[in-house]
């Protein structure tokens, strides 16, 4: 009898999970949870002193870059100088934008398209493990502007918001006019170009969006170089308050070369034939999910809608022209895949035309099975390669590396939670 029940209930969890594979909907809600696990896993670590050590930049001796940040958590009375606190603030924002980004795509529509296979796609880029492979940058905070933005569905409001956004944004981080500003006002320039009737002063509240913030860069205040022993200086107040060891170098590469010299530098090593080769590989491993989302946008935009398709363009490769100021292992190009599903979240959520919802079984989805097959080869892929994306030992499933780490630092009696180094 009790063999009777157990072949019973085996027949009964085969049929279960049968259920699972057999429903669309139910299968791609499968791969959403376990790609974006395993893209989790893929990028976890604490975050880097690099990072740790730019946090602690603020105001107290006058207006420096990327010190917006270290001057709200001061005013603030947020201790991040105690390298603990500086990490749960990191995750809390790297949170944040994870539910922020789940919930855009959900409300935009795109989810329900696609049965959830673009979401489930989204989950297990390679945008997604290097977002958390960086948590404590500014490229988080900074995306999650966009996000915020991209909550309005109002086209005053929202440029208003991404008028905000973009002065914030290039207060943290300079480098949000060019990866992020485009991107922030896809929203609004798609509600421009649905209209019939342009309306004035959303021109003017579009122009006012990019013109404000790039004047807050341009201002001669805002790229003053310092001193060595400005820096010095500067590195000395930061060691004296922080509990980790700070990283003096970073303050070297924000203050002690202007534009110009970033930029020849960066064409010095453009002239060797290894920088290529590596962004060619970067290319190969990022650039099929970015077409994708690409080409998404571009379908919901329609054909008489030509330059929103190009601006489209814009937004999603502007971060490559970073690649002329700093060198950043793939960062950009993890900048340049998000940007293309905001684009397809932005064009979605302002036309409003994806009306198609799991509940009415009668309705079709508006992306047709040959989409969705392409989504979940390119999951496989995203999850299957490993481009070498981070500056240590790349971690892949069943993430062995994990283990053993912790038996390497128990072995050396280290601290196993102990901020990496970099």
């Amino acid at each position: 009898m009790i063999l009777i029940d157990n072949e019973s209930e085996l027949r009964g969890l085969i049929s279960r999970l049968g259920d699972v594979f057999r429903d669309e909907s139910r299968f791609y809600r499968l791969l959403f949870a376990t790609g974006g696990v395993i893209a989790l896993l893929k990028g976890m670590r604490l975050p880097y002193i690099w990072a740790a050590t730019q946090a602690q930049i603020d105001y107290r001796s006058g207006y420096l870059r990327r010190g917006f940040f270290g001057e709200v958590c001061r005013r603030l009375h947020i201790p991040i100088w105690h390298y603990g606190v500086f990490c749960f603030v990191a995750f809390g924002l790297l949170a944040c934008f994870f539910w922020l980004l789940v919930r855009s795509v959900q409300r935009s529509g795109l989810d329900a398209a696609g049965l959830g296979a673009f979401t489930a796609l989204l989950a297990s880029s390679f945008c997604i493990t290097l977002v958390t492979n960086i948590a404590g940058y500014y490229d988080i905070l900074m995306a999650l502007l966009v996000l915020a933005v991209m909550q309005f569905k109002n086209p005053r409001v929202q440029v208003m918001a991404a008028l905000s956004a973009g002065i914030v944004g290039v207060l943290v981080h300079e480098l949000y006019a060019v990866a992020y500003l485009p991107v922030s006002l896809a929203g609004v320039v798609s509600g421009l170009a649905a209209e019939e009737q342009r309306q004035k002063k959303l021109w003017v509240g579009l122009t006012s969006a990019i013109v404000i913030p790039w004047t807050i860069i341009l201002l001669p205040l805002g790229h003053t170089k310092m001193t060595a022993a400005d820096i010095a200086q500067l590195a000395g107040a930061i060691r004296a308050r922080v509990d980790f060891p700070s990283h003096d170098g970073v303050l070297v590469e924000i203050f002690a070369h202007s534009s110009g010299e970033n930029l020849r530098r960066m064409l010095s090593y453009m002239h060797a034939g290894a920088y290529w080769v590596s962004e060619c590989f970067g290319l190969l491993a990022f650039l099929p999910t970015t077409l994708f989302f690409l080409a998404l946008a571009w379908r919901i935009a329609g054909e008489r809608q030509r330059a929103l398709r190009w601006y489209f363009v814009l937004c999603t490769f502007a971060p490559l022209l970073l690649n002329l100021l700093a060198y950043d292992r793939f960062r950009w190009l993890a900048m340049m895949e998000l940007n293309a599903a905001l684009c397809a979240v932005a064009v979605c959520w302002t036309h409003n035309r994806l009306r198609y919802t799991r509940s009415d079984t009668s309705s079709q989805p508006v992306f047709g099975v040959a989409w969705r097959r392409a989504a979940v080869f390119l999951i496989a892929i995203n999850l299957a390669t490993d481009i070498g994306l981070f500056q240590g030992d790349a971690r892949s499933f069943p993430f062995q590396s994990y283990w053993t780490d912790y038996h390497e630092a128990k072995k050396a009696h280290r601290p196993v939670f102990q901020p990496p180094d970099i």
